[in-house]
């Protein structure tokens, strides 16, 4: 019914017009189509996951507007290692710039004098080992003191053999008696006696063990100056070492004692700008896990579905610009001649009672034939030109899809 009217409505339009408006044949140019949209293309610019889509098919977002979300878990993480990086250079680059204090000087000094005592020490070790090397007579005090340590051992050895034998034979003669109680308890006793004397035979001959051990080191390293060769190379490493650390803390007492040099300020503001910019470019990657829309207009499509991979330049939706739609129209070969672009026009729709202005903007160059899906109010024949309206839809009334008929004015 509404159909009909907006017919109705546009032939009384035409009625209104002068005979001259109407052509030589006084016949109007009218023609049926549905209304089209531009619509850019969502997609992605990088490989992640959908975690999720926040706007449905049919509706109309704004710019800005939040349309998809990727899986960023993973780069998240980094964010505040950056922040981080930057709060660190920004602190160097303040303590440069305020120069010595009394809190730096005194680490400083701090840390050297340590550094002279841990060379000191390290010098003097190397010493002893050198002289271990030309003369190991020092350790024939150890070697005796060793060797009297296996004299007690098997000394104490000797002495708990008996114990033990004693042991067996009454744990031996308490096991053939055990007609009553008392024997029993007696029996008892002897197999603890036993296994306390076994005990302390194996501690003594562990110690013998460990004495004759002990003893047979300190008489290779008598006999054989190759160990306290490398103890005396490793030793005199130490001390390079050590004494290279006095210096560094020397370097560091005069950097902390310095003024400011304009080259260190340099330096550490290159340090922030550095980390902010890692930041930034941070930020930049970031955004990719956001998809939003460029500009306002309708949600034409919805390919993808949360949980699935995004593939970078995939189409994710697309969005159709309702601000400005068009209308194509196929015109009989007849009729064309008397189309032009920027002629105007007048377009009515099926679902409001209202006619809406536009401009023939595109004329095809060729002709073709009509096609299948097309319903025109003229007789159909076999060569049409097709011919695009443009219209402004500021309040979005005109949607794509919809069927449309147009007059042409002339």
């Amino acid at each position: 019914m509404k159909r009909i009217l907006a017919i109705l409505i546009l032939l009384t339009l035409i009625a209104a017009l002068p005979a001259s408006a109407l052509g030589d044949g006084g016949e109007s140019i009218v023609g049926s189509g549905t209304i089209e949209a531009k619509t850019v293309i969502i997609a992605s610019e990088i490989n992640a996951r959908i975690v999720e889509i926040k706007v449905a098919e049919g509706e109309e977002v704004s710019a800005g507007a939040t349309l998809i979300q990727l899986d960023s878990s993973l780069l998240m993480a980094q964010r505040s290692e950056l922040k981080a990086a930057i709060n660190t250079a920004q602190a160097n680059l303040d303590a440069v710039k305020v120069g010595p204090t009394q809190e730096k000087i005194a680490a400083a000094k701090t840390e050297l004098a340590q550094a002279k005592i841990q060379r000191d020490g390290a010098y003097k070790t190397w010493q002893q080992a050198l002289k271990m090397v030309e003369d190991p007579q020092p350790l024939m005090p150890l070697i005796r003191q060793a060797e009297n340590q296996v004299q007690q051992a098997e000394g104490m050895l000797e002495e708990i053999k008996p114990a033990v034998r004693t042991a067996e034979i009454q744990a031996e003669s308490a096991s053939r008696n055990q007609s009553d109680h008392a024997a029993l308890v007696q029996y008892d006793i002897a197999k603890k006696q036993l296994a306390a004397t076994k005990v302390g035979q194996k501690m003594a001959e562990e110690q013998l063990k460990a004495a004759k051990i002990q003893l047979a080191y300190l008489w290779e390293q008598y006999t054989n100056p190759i160990p306290f060769q490398t103890a005396a190379n490793q030793a005199e490493s130490a001390y390079y070492i050590a004494k290279a650390a006095v210096s560094l803390a020397e370097a560091k007492l005069n950097a902390a004692s310095a003024q400011p040099r304009q080259v260190d300020i340099d330096v550490a503001e290159a340090q922030l700008w550095q980390a902010e910019s890692a930041l930034a470019l941070f930020e930049a990657q970031a955004a990719q896990y956001t998809l939003t829309a460029p500009r306002s207009g309708l949600i034409a499509t919805r390919v993808a579905q949360p949980g699935e991979l995004a593939m970078p330049g995939a189409t994710l939706l697309t969005l159709a610009d309702l601000d400005t739609v068009t209308l194509k129209v196929f015109i009989p070969e007849t009729q064309i001649g008397r189309v032009q672009v920027g002629q105007s026009a007048r377009v009515s729709i099926d679902s409001v009672d209202t006619v809406f202005e536009g401009t023939v903007s595109y004329i095809a160059s060729k002709a073709e034939f009509t096609p299948k899906n097309v319903q025109t109010q003229e007789e159909r024949v076999n060569l049409v030109f097709a011919v695009e309206i443009t219209l402004d839809n500021p309040d979005h009334i005109l949607k794509p899809g919809m069927p449309a008929d147009a007059v042409l004015e002339e």
